[in-house]
This record gives C-alpha cells, sequence and structure tokens, in this order.
C-alpha cells in the first residue's frame, strides 16, 4: 500500500499562526502592562530591607548554617532573637541561601556591609521579578498547547494580572520564590501528560523541595501529590522500579529538613519551635498545660516561669538559657496537645479550606507601600461562589487522565495551608503564591468537558 501522507489546509495553518501569535501578543502585553503599573509606584531600593522582622530571620538563619559572619550592626534584631534563632532553626533557611548566592555572585563574596546588603537584596528582586515573568509565560504556553488558546488567555490573565505580585518581591519574604516554585509545579504538571515524560515527575518533586526549604510546611506537599503522581500517566505505566525512586524521592523531602537542622543545629525535629505557633493560636492555653502537668512538661523550664519577661508577639519567654532541649519538651507539649484536641484540629483545618480562593485579598495603599486586604462585599460573595465552582470542577477533573496531576496540584496548594491552619495564625498573603492557580486549572476541565475532550490524553495541536 502506498504511504498516506496527512495533508494541512494552508488557510488553516495560517490561521492557526495567526491565532498563537495574537495570544502570544496578548500573554506579553499583559505582563507588560501588570509589571510597568507596579514599577511605575515602587522602587525596590527604598523598599527592600533584610535587618527586620521575618527577612532579618531569613539571614541570621542561613548565616549560620553557612557559616557566614556578618557584623551585628547589620541588624536591627535584638541580640536574644538572634541568640534564640542560633539556638533554633525556627524557619527555613532556603530565603536566605537564595539571597547569599546572589551577593556571591554579584560582588564575590557574602553580603557584609549595609551598602553590599541592600545591592544583592535589589539583585534579588529584579532576579524574582524575571523568573516570576518567565513561569507566567511558560505556564501560559503549557495550557495553550495543551488546553487550548482560550484557556490558556484565561490562565495568563488569572495569574499575571495583579500588579502586587511584582510588588511583593519588594520584601524579602518566601511568597514570592514560592508563586514562581507554584507557577512551574502547575506548567509541569500539564506539560508531563502530553510529553510523556517521567523526569517531569523527578522534576515536580525538586521543586516541592525547594518550597519545603522556603518553608517547611510544603514537606506535606510531596506525600500529598504522590498518590496522584503514581495514578496518572506515564508515571502509572512506568516502572515498579521508577516509582518506588519517586516515592523515596518524596520521602526525602521532610528528611532533608530534618538534615539540615541536625546538621545546623543538632536537632531532629522537622518543625523546631512549632510551639510557639500553636500557644499563640490558641490563647497561650499551651503554656497553662504544659506548666501545669508534670507529665507533659518539666516546671523548672524558663517558659514556665512567670517572673520572666516574655517575647513580644509571641507572649512566651525565649531567653538566652532557654536550651534546645527546653524548647524540645515544649514543641513534643504541642504535638500532643494536637493529637488530643481531634475536633478542634479538624475544625480549624475546614476553615482553612474555607480561606483558600482564588482571589485571596485586594491591594489597599499604606503610605508609599501597600496591604494585601480582605475582598469588599459584594465581590467577596461572588468570589467565594466563583471558589466553591473551582472547588468543584478541580474534584471532576481529578476523574480525567488528562486534567488529574494538573487539579491534584491545585487542590494540594490549597489544602496544605488548611492543614497549616490548625497550627498556627492566618495571614492573607500566605494565599497569595497561589493565586490563580486553581482558577485556571479548573477553567480548563470546564473547557475541555464543553469540548467532549475530558478523558483524552491528545495534546490540542499548537
Amino acid at each position: 500500500m502506498p504511504r498516506q501522507h496527512s495533508k494541512v489546509s494552508p488557510v488553516v495553518s495560517r490561521r492557526d499562526r495567526a491565532r498563537a501569535l495574537a495570544a502570544w501578543a496578548f500573554a506579553v502585553v499583559l505582563v507588560g502592562v501588570s509589571y510597568f503599573s507596579y514599577a511605575s509606584q515602587f522602587n525596590t531600593g527604598s523598599r527592600w530591607q533584610a535587618s527586620n522582622f521575618d527577612p532579618a530571620d531569613y539571614r541570621i538563619l542561613a548565616e549560620h548554617f553557612w557559616h557566614v559572619r556578618t557584623p551585628a550592626s547589620t541588624y536591627d534584631v535584638d541580640e536574644e532573637w538572634q541568640a534564640f534563632l542560633r539556638r533554633i532553626p525556627f524557619r527555613g533557611i532556603g530565603l536566605g541561601t537564595l539571597y547569599l548566592l546572589v551577593g556571591i555572585l554579584r560582588t564575590g563574596h557574602a553580603p557584609s556591609t549595609p551598602e553590599d546588603i541592600l545591592a544583592t537584596g535589589v539583585a534579588l528582586a529584579m532576579l524574582e521579578k524575571i523568573l516570576l515573568a518567565v513561569a507566567l509565560l511558560l505556564l501560559f504556553e503549557v495550557v495553550r498547547r495543551s488546553w487550548g488558546t482560550l484557556s490558556a488567555v484565561v490562565a495568563i490573565t488569572a495569574t499575571a494580572l495583579p500588579p502586587r505580585f511584582w510588588r511583593l518581591s519588594d520584601d524579602f519574604l518566601a511568597e514570592p520564590v514560592l508563586r514562581v516554585c507554584f507557577l512551574l509545579l502547575l506548567a509541569s504538571a500539564i506539560l508531563i501528560g502530553w510529553k510523556k515524560s517521567t523526569a517531569l515527575a523527578f522534576g515536580m518533586m525538586l521543586l516541592i523541595l525547594f518550597a519545603a526549604h522556603l518553608k517547611a510546611d510544603w514537606a506535606l506537599a510531596g506525600l500529598l501529590l504522590l498518590p496522584v503522581l503514581l495514578l496518572s500517566p506515564p508515571v502509572s505505566l512506568a516502572s515498579v522500579r521508577l516509582k518506588a525512586a519517586l516515592s523515596v524521592a518524596a520521602l526525602l523531602i521532610p528528611l532533608s529538613i530534618v538534615a539540615v537542622n541536625w546538621i545546623g543545629w543538632g536537632l531532629s525535629s522537622p518543625r523546631p519551635g512549632v510551639a510557639l505557633h500553636v500557644n499563640l493560636k490558641y490563647g497561650e492555653e499551651l503554656v497553662r498545660s504544659f506548666c501545669a502537668q508534670p507529665q507533659q512538661g518539666d516546671r523548672s523550664s524558663p517558659v514556665c516561669d512567670s517572673e520572666r519577661p516574655r517575647r513580644f508577639w509571641w507572649n512566651v519567654y525565649i531567653g538566652r538559657d532557654l536550651t534546645p532541649q527546653d524548647m524540645a519538651a515544649f514543641d513534643a507539649s504541642a504535638r500532643r496537645d494536637l493529637l488530643t484536641h481531634p475536633g478542634r484540629d479538624v475544625r480549624e483545618f475546614w476553615a482553612g479550606l474555607g480561606l483558600a480562593s482564588s482571589v485571596p485579598g485586594t491591594t489597599s495603599r499604606l503610605g508609599a507601600g501597600f496591604r494585601v486586604v480582605p475582598i469588599p462585599e459584594p465581590w467577596h460573595t461572588i468570589v467565594r461562589w466563583m471558589d466553591l465552582a473551582v472547588w468543584i470542577l478541580l474534584i471532576v477533573g481529578l476523574a480525567s487522565s488528562e486534567t488529574r496531576l494538573a487539579c491534584g496540584v491545585a487542590l494540594v496548594l490549597w489544602i496544605v495551608p488548611a492543614v497549616g491552619n490548625i497550627v498556627s495564625l492566618y495571614e492573607l498573603r500566605y494565599h497569595m503564591p497561589m493565586a490563580g492557580v486553581a482558577a485556571t486549572c479548573a477553567f480548563g476541565v470546564l473547557t475541555l468537558r464543553v469540548r467532549g475532550r475530558l478523558g483524552s490524553s491528545q495534546p490540542q495541536s499548537a
């Protein structure tokens, strides 16, 4: 039989190229407008700081772990809190490590002067913005090729339009880098289906590993996403050896955090200092129960001495004579407290699910800066109904091999903060990194359902 050659109409081909070009023009213009609407109002150099509050913590912890010595004069944090962080790894070292790498690449040495620190911060903020732009456009192209142009336009609109994401990069916080990780995670989840590449599954675990070292809560994401990966092609069709290797990779994520804590601080806990969060979350009930029951806490612990000064905000004593062993006993009491209040845990988890939103907040000007505030009515009600529809579509999408992994990623990005809500107080910025991700997946499911393609594994032609 003669070989059959497929023929593509030149008119159709030109129309497809024109559609792709128009879509890309829209995406680039939208990202550009979003960025310049930020850049016209804010300047990184006048905003970036890493000498106080959470930013200082990230610096202190990374410098301690990597044995970098920086003059105390570069911090506005009191020596008592600095000493506490050098005993207890209260946060991850990922963001501080990225900062040190940028500083070394820029100046040839770790930043140690106010001028070096600011210059490094400006360079880091620009790197974050470049990575964000790349991640946005990469996700756009992956969605366009897999789910169609309309879904891609919705994706870039949902993820790129609010200029606050660029402004957030001017703060030395984990959320801007987490957003890049999550956008790339979704792009990988969609891409893996039609590239048929199991290597992308390990790439997804690598992204989660980095996210976990930015914020330890995300170590749970690898374990939650693992079953979805194992049930999604091409991983579901791969060898048992590869599936086992992927499972080991997911388990290594929390173990890597333990390894960092052990190497840097001699502690084997994945979340040292978790008791501070639990105590603050539940109105100091933990301190009272810890100090009242000898079998749960040592009455000689400095935490239980009512005459000692308590730390602002945390309302717990954290002085130099509070040893890692004292903190470990307090943390153990916090874990027991969580286990002995399952009803409360379920209520807080459910409340955390209710906080998940594609539009977690809106921007309000605050002097020369801005802050994220709750959405006012009637928009809040409209967004909540939209979020309910997103939840339903994500669950529907789990039934299809084409959208299962992407919807699994979106659900995990909403579930992990809900688990975190059991342990700590909630802030609107916790849902900023994944804003628009779930809506992107939900619209993809809706589009494929309307087209009757849900369940098909063939990607749309570019």
